[in-house]
């Protein structure tokens, strides 16, 4: 029996659900107005949508009892960026991380849940990363797509998040 891979660094593309007709002739609101109708999360929905992804792994002894339970994987860390294609479809580049380590498909799944309420997206793609340093550079390039509200912010990072979350719990330390 083959053993399944595991794996704990991935590329991710995230598409909107709807192709955008003739985008190359419409102006940036229509653009976004199109972006919405396809279910393209915004930079705030995307980072709150991250934050709560669980991929349901296998069974694993647990030491203490020797009884076997599942494992849930969390996304530990993520980059990206909005970008425009070579056939100007905007889609998220990312790059993400998920401990434990999991299968690329467990991973497919449980992201198409949680963006889109499906099982499995055509809408997001994953793959492995196999140079995970490559692949970051990759998603952070000087390439971000430029567009109006509610889609001006063009970054994700995990980073950001954090603080900007940090702030809002200690807004005492705005004062120093």
């Amino acid at each position: 029996m083959a053993k399944v891979k595991r794996f704990s660094k991935f590329g991710v593309v995230i598409n909107p659900t709807e192709k955008i007709e003739n985008i190359e002739n419409l102006n940036k609101q229509e653009i976004v107005d199109a972006l919405q109708i396809g279910n393209f999360p915004k930079a705030v929905d995307l980072h709150n949508r991250l934050q709560k992804v669980s991929v349901k792994g296998d069974k694993k002894r647990n030491a203490k009892s020797e009884e076997y339970e599942f494992y849930d994987s969390k996304i530990t860390d993520y980059v990206g960026q909005i970008e425009q294609g070579e056939k100007g479809t905007y889609h998220w580049q990312l790059y993400l991380e998920v401990k434990p380590k999991v299968t690329k498909t467990k991973l497919l799944t449980a992201l198409s849940q949680a963006l889109f309420d499906q099982e499995i997206s055509s809408a997001i793609s994953v793959m492995v990363a196999a140079d995970s340093n490559t692949m970051k550079e990759y998603c952070e390039k000087d390439a971000r797509a430029t567009l109006i509200e509610p889609y001006e912010v063009n970054i994700l990072d995990i980073r950001y998040f954090e603080y900007l979350e940090f702030q809002r719990e200690n807004p005492e330390l705005k004062k120093l």
